[in-house]
């Protein structure tokens, strides 16, 4: 009777030290500050979990949201720990769980190079196909000094953007993908100027000054707002006259050249008309200044009269006979 009774407490002993051993083979413990690499805060890692290996594949796997950003830190609670545990369907009696009452999240985030993020929207601008990149000049304005990701497969893409040409000021889109999900977008200002033949004055040119092409010389320089404002190197500047002073090494602007008038008001000047094969000239006094091919009106000195007539020289017109 003795020996059986000493039987029974020796199974009793080690259903209790297996039921222990059973109790204490899964186990998660986490310290008081931990830091995440990722996006978002994975038990794996942030804790030390033991256990069979579909248990510690399972609770590896559980997200406690999202990572706080580079510079900053997240307090978790144990509570939170817990509910995640039971939302995934763990009896926690069988888990031992080292755990303090709270936990701080830090960023443990990797640098990226500024060059490499400058470099995606100069690449983008240089294969934009409006200008050949020797004919361009591009430099970022205020660049970020320091940028931070979380670590993973990184892929920096232009986003999209409207922007009729790349030449100016522009602001691009740049995304910073991690592990093909978008993490950020960083908005880069860019200077995009490029090389232009202009027409450069060889001297100081006066305001009201009657210019020829002599006057200037072709010279290539970087410009922002390209073509509408630069006369061309092929125009003709004969007649015509500076509206403004430009000084030497300046370039020659559209709007700062005129034509002069032909014809300037109350200038004399000769009426041609023509009636059948008879051509008749007289003279008159214009009432208004005009170009070449323009329509005025002009006063016949015999008759009196005020005729439209059409200005075909210098101070020469034509009778419009309908």
């Amino acid at each position: 009777m003795k020996n059986k009774s000493v039987i029974i407490s020796l199974l009793l002993l080690i259903i209790l030290i297996t039921a222990g051993a059973l109790a204490n083979s899964f186990s998660i413990s986490i310290p008081y500050k931990v830091k995440v690499r990722s996006m978002n805060i994975k038990l794996s890692e942030i804790a030390y979990i033991s256990g069979e290996d579909g248990f510690k594949e399972n609770v590896s796997s559980i997200s406690l949201g999202q990572a706080p950003l580079p510079g900053y830190k997240r307090v978790i609670y144990r509570e939170e720990v817990i509910y995640a545990l039971k939302n995934r369907g763990y009896n926690l009696s069988k888990v031992r769980l080292d755990i303090p009452y709270q936990f701080t999240v830090i960023a443990d985030y990797k640098r990226v190079s500024i060059n490499r993020l400058i470099d995606v929207g100069k690449d983008y601008i240089y294969s934009s196909g409006s200008y050949s990149k020797e004919k361009l000049e591009v430099e970022v304005i205020n660049p970020p000094q320091k940028l931070m990701v979380p670590h993973g497969n990184l892929k920096l893409e232009v986003g999209d953007f409207y922007q009729g040409d790349l030449i100016g000021t522009i602001t691009m889109p740049i995304k910073l993908i991690v592990n093909d999900k978008l993490y950020k977008r960083i908005y880069l200002q860019y200077k995009v100027q490029v090389l232009q033949e202009v027409l450069v004055a060889k001297k100081n040119l006066e305001r009201g000054q009657l210019i020829s092409r002599d006057d200037f010389r072709i010279e290539e320089i970087l410009v922002d707002t390209p073509n509408s404002q630069y006369i061309s190197t092929n125009t003709n500047l004969d007649a015509k006259i500076m509206k403004i002073f430009l000084g030497a090494g300046r370039p020659l602007l559209s709007r700062m050249v005129e034509f002069p008038p032909l014809v300037e008001r109350w200038e004399e000047v000769q009426i041609i008309a023509r009636i059948g094969g008879v051509e008749v000239v007289t003279l008159g006094k214009a009432r208004q200044s005009g170009h070449l091919g323009e329509r005025i009106k002009v006063q016949n000195m015999h008759s009196k009269k005020i005729i439209t007539a059409e200005i075909i020289a210098k101070n020469k017109v034509k009778v419009l006979i309908h």
